[in-house]
C-alpha cells in the first residue's frame, strides 16, 4: 500500500466566516406605533386622540392616563432596545399586587357614609312653601 505523503508545511485551522445576523426591526416599528397611539391618547390630540383616550378609558377605566403613560414607556422601550419585556413571576406578582392595592385605595376613597344634609331653599322668604317639612315659619313679605 502506498502511503500518503504529508507536507512539511503546517496547515492553519480553517477559519469560520463570521455570520452576519439579520436585524429584525419589526419590534421597533411596533414600539413606534404604540408610542404614537398612546401619546395621542395621553394628550388627547384632535379627534383621533380623543377617540383613543376613550378606548383606553373603556379598557382601563378612569386611570386611562396612567395606562397611556405606561404604554408610552413600553413603546419607547421597544424603540430603544428592540426586545420585548419578558414577564417574570416577580414582575407579575408586583404588578398584580400594586393593581390590587390601587383598586382597594380607590374603592376606600370613594366610600362615603350617607348623611342627610339640610336642604335650604332659595325661594322668597327662605321657606320651601310646604314642599319639604320646614321648621321655620313662612316670612311675610314687606309689601303685604
Amino acid at each position: 500500500m502506498a502511503q500518503r505523503r504529508t507536507s512539511s508545511k503546517r496547515k492553519s485551522p480553517t477559519k469560520r466566516k463570521p455570520r452576519t445576523r439579520k436585524v429584525d426591526h419589526t419590534l421597533n416599528w411596533v414600539g413606534c406605533g404604540l408610542f404614537v397611539v398612546a401619546a395621542l391618547a395621553f394628550f388627547k390630540l384632535g379627534i383621533i386622540g380623543t377617540f383613543l383616550a376613550n378606548c383606553f378609558r373603556l379598557v382601563i377605566g378612569d386611570a386611562y392616563l396612567v395606562g397611556a403613560a405606561l404604554v408610552v414607556l413600553y413603546g419607547a422601550w421597544l424603540i430603544v432596545s428592540g426586545k420585548a419585556l419578558r414577564p417574570t413571576a416577580r414582575l407579575s406578582w408586583g404588578a398584580g399586587s400594586s393593581r390590587l392595592a390601587g383598586w382597594g385605595s380607590c374603592r376606600a376613597g370613594r366610600w362615603r357614609p350617607k348623611v342627610s344634609m339640610p336642604t335650604f331653599s332659595l325661594q322668597r322668604g327662605g321657606c320651601c312653601k310646604g314642599i319639604l317639612p320646614c321648621k321655620q315659619p313662612p316670612r311675610e313679605s314687606a309689601g303685604d
